[in-house]
C-alpha cells in the first residue's frame, strides 16, 4: 500500500500580499505537498524490527507488475535494509494507494482492484 500525505507549504506570499493574507492562504493551498511511503500493518512490524537490527525480518505479500510495482518493491527492500527476508510475489492488478490530509483527518483509499486484494489463499502454499 503507497500512502501519500498531504501537507500544506510554508506560507509563501503572492507578489504585493503579506504573508496573513487570504490570498497567500489561497495560494498555499494550491501548492500542496505530498509525501509518499509504503505503509500497512505487517509492513511497519517488519521495517521496525529491521531498524532495530532483528537478524532476519521477514515480510511475505504480492505487489502489482509494473514501473509502480517495481516502484513498491525497491521501497520494501530499502526500507528491510535487504531482500533476504522479503517474500514478494508479482501479479498482475493496481498498486495499493491511500490518500491522508492530517488537517480535516480525511482518508480515501484506493485498493477495490490491487493486486493483494486478488490475491489467493493458494498463492503462497
Amino acid at each position: 500500500l503507497l500512502r501519500y500525505v498531504c501537507s500544506a507549504p510554508p506560507d509563501v506570499a503572492d507578489e504585493g500580499t503579506s504573508a496573513g493574507s487570504s490570498a497567500a492562504t489561497s495560494s498555499s493551498r494550491r501548492s500542496q505537498a505530498w509525501t509518499q511511503s509504503v505503509a500497512g500493518a505487517e509492513f511497519n512490524v517488519a521495517a521496525a524490527l529491521a531498524a532495530l537490527r532483528w537478524p532476519r525480518p521477514g515480510f511475505v505479500s504480492v505487489v502489482a507488475k509494473g514501473a509502480l510495482g517495481d516502484h513498491v518493491a525497491s521501497l520494501l527492500e530499502e526500507a528491510l535494509g535487504s531482500a533476504e527476508g522479503l517474500r514478494l510475489q508479482r501479479q498482475e492488478g493496481e498498486v495499493g494507494i491511500v490518500h491522508i490530509w492530517p488537517d480535516s483527518g480525511a482518508k480515501s483509499y484506493q485498493r477495490e482492484n490491487s493486486a493483494f486484494s486478488q490475491l489467493e489463499e493458494s498463492s503462497f502454499q
